[in-house]
């Protein structure tokens, strides 16, 4: 990888010059961080393994004993059923690399996470990500609407595709907010999602309304529950 050198700035009297590592902005960049990352957590404890199901997900399961390390870009969520073995990883990891530490989650990737006393429970919700969705399709100032779709819509792919909406757009912020928090509105979105190909202002109305039932419902909150402690 080559980068031209600042203006003024020469390296041997060369303009340009040959990167020896990765670059805070590069495209490698983020993969040669994961690795990194990676190596680091798989060999602080040989029991750690990495999800099947989710790549970004490093796990330790052994009778009563779990640890969950999740990781997005250099956020990390680290969880475990025992505070010593937390703060081995904690110390462990500070020593290799600058750590910011934030205490128990609240905040993570868009999502507001809220504990139940004790930790018998937490609510994920985006408030904050649905009302930013909606000002920037000047949907925030709209008449209350109380279901994701309307009864019986059928949509097909518009004749002609009007590409000055922002259709795909839209459906990529709903497509977030449907995984995180918001499993109400999936089935709507995904149905919209179908007519990405082409769509016109029929489309785009459809989306919206998912957009304005979103704000009429802000405060809603997926739930879970700790089976454990709730059967007690």
């Amino acid at each position: 990888m080559y980068v031209k050198l600042p203006k003024g700035v020469t390296l041997a009297g060369k303009m340009y010059g040959r990167a020896i590592k990765s670059i805070y902005g590069l495209k490698q960049a983020g993969h040669d961080w994961h690795q990194l990352q990676e190596t680091f957590i798989l060999g602080f404890d040989s029991r750690i393994r990495k999800s099947e199901v989710d790549p970004c997900l490093y796990i330790i399961v052994e009778g009563d004993f779990v640890a969950l390390n999740s990781t997005h870009v250099d956020d990390y969520i680290v969880a475990s059923t025992e505070d010593a073995w937390y703060q081995r990883f904690l110390k462990a990891f500070s020593a290799r690399f600058e750590v910011n530490y934030l205490g128990v989650l609240d905040h993570i990737l868009q999502m507001s996470i809220e504990w139940q006393p004790f930790y018998k429970g937490v609510s994920i919700s985006q408030p904050r990500y649905i009302w930013e969705t909606a000002e920037k399709y000047n949907l925030e100032n709209i008449k209350p609407q109380h279901t994701p779709m309307e009864k019986g819509l059928q949509l097909t792919p518009a004749l002609v595709c009007d590409t000055s909406l922002p259709y795909r757009n839209i459906i990529g912020a709903l497509l977030w907010i449907a995984r995180a928090s918001r499993p109400d509105i999936l089935y709507a979105v995904t149905y919209l999602a179908k007519l990405a190909s082409c769509h016109d202002s029929q489309q785009f109305k459809a989306a919206k309304r998912v957009v304005r039932y979103l704000v009429t419902t802000a405060d809603y909150k997926l739930t879970y529950h700790h089976d454990r402690l709730r059967k007690k």
